[in-house]
C-alpha cells in the first residue's frame, strides 16, 4: 500500500494512500495520560522530530474484554490492538484531493461508543447480560472500531471524518472527594485532576481538530460532532460545559441525552473507596496521599479491581457535577443559555431502542420485580399501569418502557431546550433493522442506524441496504456540509411540540410527525426528566 505524507502543528505524519481516500491513524492529541498526569486533564501533545508513522491504530484505553460468543460484533479490541492509559489518539480520513486541496470541507466527528455491557440490577450477583447496544456506558470501546472506519463515508461525498479515543472506565470518570481535593495545580487548559478527565479528553481532540484539521484540507469552521448512545449523551455535555470554545458548529444526537437514568446513577465515592482497598492501598492514607498512592498502583490492577467491581455490583462511569469542570445539569444550562452556540442539531431514535431489555422479560414476576427495584415507591406503580406487562407479548412493556425513558423522552426534551436557544433543529426516527442482527434482535434494536449512517457496506447485505446506507450518510453529510438537511428529501425543521419528523423505512425516508410514544414522553416528562433536568439530580462530589 502506498503512503502519503502530511504536516501539522506538532510534527510529520506519514499515512495511508487508498486509491480515492487517505487515511491518518494514531495521531495523539494530548501527551500520555500516565504516572503523574493519571486522572489528570489532558495536556497538549509534544512535537517530534523527522516523520511520525500514522500507517497503524494507536492503543485503545484499558476496558473490560466481553465474551465474543454472545456480542455478534465490533465487541472487543482487534487482535492487533493494545489496551493501554497511553490512548489519547485520533484518526483522520480525507478523500485523496483534499490533500493540498483549495477547497477546505466540512468536517464530522465521532464520539465513539461500542458494545454495552449491562448490569441487569435485579439479578446481581449473576453474570452481567451482554448486549448489543452503542455508547458503551464510557467503559467501553474506542475510536478504532471497525464500524467508525471512517473510509467509506469520505468517498460518499466530500468530507473529513475524525474519531479519536477517551479514557475510559475508572481512569476516565472516576469521582471522588480525595481526586476533588488533589486539585491544586492548575494545567495550561485551566482545569485540573478532578472528576471529569475523559470529557476534557474529548476538549482536546476537539481543540486539536480546530488547530490542525486544516493541514488535512478541512474546515476548522465546519465542524459537526456525531455520536450514538453515550456519544449523543456526551455532546451535550460538551455543548454546556465549554460555552466559550466553539469546538464545533453543527451536533447530531443519536439515541443519546443527558437524561438517559443510566447517566446518573451515584455510585463513585464508593467505587473509588472499593479501588483503593483491592488495590491494597494503606488504610491510614487519606486525602491527595491516597490518591498520589493510586496513581502508582501499576494499570493492569486498576483495570483488574474495575473488572471485579464490574462483574459483582452496580457500578457507572459517568460525568458528574465537580462545579468546575460541570456546574449544573447539561438541560438546565443549555435553558438559561449558558452553553455553546449552534448553528444546528439533528436529534433521533430508533423505533426499538428499548428491545435489547425487554427482551430479558419472559415472565410477569421478573418484568414487575425489575421495574421495583429501579423505580422504588409509588412511581413504580406508576409505570405498571403505564406499561402493563403483556403475556402474549412478553418483550412488549419492558422494550417500550426502556425506548421512551432511556431515549425517546430525552431526545424530544433536549429539542426543545436547544429549540429554546434559537438552534435550529431536526428530529429523525430510524425504523430498518440491519440484515447481519436479525439473528440475535430482529427488531430496529438501538445502534440499528450505524452500518447504515457510516455506509459500512461490507456490512450491508442487500441492494436494499446499500441503497438505504447511501442515502442515511449522505443525510448526515449534507447536514454537516450546509448546517442544514432541509434540501435533502424534504427534510423540515423541527419546531416543538407537535412538529414534522423524517423517519427511515426501509423504502426511504418519509415525513411523519412526533406523536408516536407521545404518552411515554407526556409521562416522563411528569415523572421523572423535568424535575432531574431542574434539580440537578446528577451526582455530585
Amino acid at each position: 500500500m502506498s503512503t502519503t505524507i502530511c504536516e501539522t502543528a506538532y510534527g510529520t505524519l506519514r499515512g495511508t494512500l487508498y486509491p480515492n481516500h487517505v487515511a491518518f491513524l494514531g495521531i495523539p492529541f494530548a501527551q500520555p495520560p500516565v504516572n503523574e498526569l493519571r486522572f489528570r486533564a489532558p495536556r497538549k501533545p509534544k512535537s517530534w522530530n523527522g516523520i511520525r508513522d500514522a500507517t497503524k491504530y494507536g492503543s485503545v484505553a484499558p476496558q473490560v474484554i466481553q465474551n465474543p460468543e454472545r456480542a455478534p460484533v465490533f465487541t472487543n479490541p482487534r487482535a492487533d490492538e493494545v489496551m493501554s492509559e497511553d490512548c489519547l489518539y485520533l484518526n483522520v480520513w480525507a478523500p485523496k484531493a483534499a490533500l493540498g486541496g483549495q477547497e477546505k470541507l466540512p468536517v464530522m466527528v465521532y464520539i465513539h461508543g461500542v458494545y454495552l455491557i449491562v448490569l441487569h440490577p435485579l439479578f446481581l450477583p449473576l453474570k452481567p447480560t451482554i448486549l448489543p447496544t452503542e455508547g458503551g456506558g464510557l467503559r467501553i470501546g474506542s475510536g478504532s472500531q471497525s464500524l467508525f472506519d471512517g473510509g467509506e463515508l469520505v468517498q460518499t461525498a466530500p468530507v473529513i471524518i475524525v474519531t479519536f479515543n477517551y479514557r475510559m472506565g475508572y481512569f476516565g470518570w472516576m469521582a471522588s472527594e480525595e481526586l476533588r481535593d488533589n486539585s491544586p495545580e492548575t494545567v495550561a487548559e485551566g482545569f485540573g485532576g478532578h472528576a471529569n478527565p475523559g470529557l476534557l479528553d474529548m476538549r482536546a481532540a476537539f481543540l486539536w481538530v480546530k488547530e490542525n484539521i486544516a493541514y488535512f484540507g478541512g474546515d476548522p469552521d465546519r465542524v459537526t460532532s456525531f455520536g450514538e448512545s453515550a456519544g449523543g449523551m456526551l455532546q451535550t455535555y460538551l455543548i454546556s460545559c465549554f460555552p466559550n470554545d466553539s469546538l464545533f458548529r453543527y451536533s447530531i444526537l443519536q439515541s443519546g441525552s443527558a437524561l438517559a437514568p443510566w447517566d446518573m446513577a451515584p455510585f463513585s465515592q464508593d467505587v473509588f473507596d472499593q479501588v483503593c482497598a483491592k488495590c491494597s492501598l494503606p488504610k491510614h492514607l487519606s486525602g491527595s496521599a491516597k490518591v498520589d498512592a493510586l496513581r502508582a498502583v501499576p494499570a493492569s490492577d486498576i483495570m483488574k479491581a474495575f473488572t471485579e467491581i464490574f462483574y459483582n455490583g452496580p457500578m457507572r462511569t459517568r460525568p458528574v457535577i465537580d462545579g468546575v469542570v460541570v456546574r449544573e445539569h447539561p438541560l438546565k444550562a443549555i435553558r438559561n443559555g449558558r452553553c455553546m452556540k449552534l448553528d444546528g442539531a439533528i436529534l433521533g431514535y430508533v423505533t426499538d431502542e428499548g428491545s435489547f431489555r425487554g427482551q430479558q422479560f419472559s415472565k410477569r414476576e421478573d418484568y414487575e420485580a425489575f421495574v421495583k427495584h429501579v423505580w422504588p415507591g409509588s412511581l413504580s406503580q406508576r409505570i405498571l399501569k403505564q406499561y402493563p406487562f403483556n403475556e402474549a407479548i412478553p418483550y412488549k412493556a419492558g422494550s417500550e418502557l426502556m425506548t421512551d425513558v432511556e431515549f425517546v423522552a430525552g431526545a424530544y426534551a433536549t429539542a426543545n431546550e436547544l429549540i429554546s436557544q434559537k438552534v435550529p433543529v431536526y428530529m429523525y426516527r430510524w425504523d430498518v433493522a440491519p440484515e447481519m442482527t436479525k439473528e440475535w434482535n430482529a427488531r430496529v434494536h438501538h445502534g440499528a442506524e450505524l452500518l447504515f449512517t457510516f455506509n459500512q457496506k461490507r456490512y450491508l447485505m442487500t441492494p436494499n441496504e446499500l441503497r438505504l446506507g447511501a442515502l442515511a450518510s449522505k443525510a448526515w453529510i449534507s447536514f454537516a456540509t450546509t448546517g442544514s438537511p432541509a434540501g435533502f428529501h424534504g427534510w423540515p425543521q423541527y419546531k416543538g411540540d407537535g412538529g414534522a419528523v423524517v423517519v427511515f423505512t426501509p423504502g426511504g425516508i418519509e415525513v411523519g410527525d412526533d406523536r408516536w410514544h407521545q404518552e411515554g414522553i407526556k409521562f416522563w416528562r411528569k415523572n421523572e426528566f423535568e424535575a432531574d433536568a431542574a434539580g440537578d439530580q446528577h451526582h455530585k462530589l
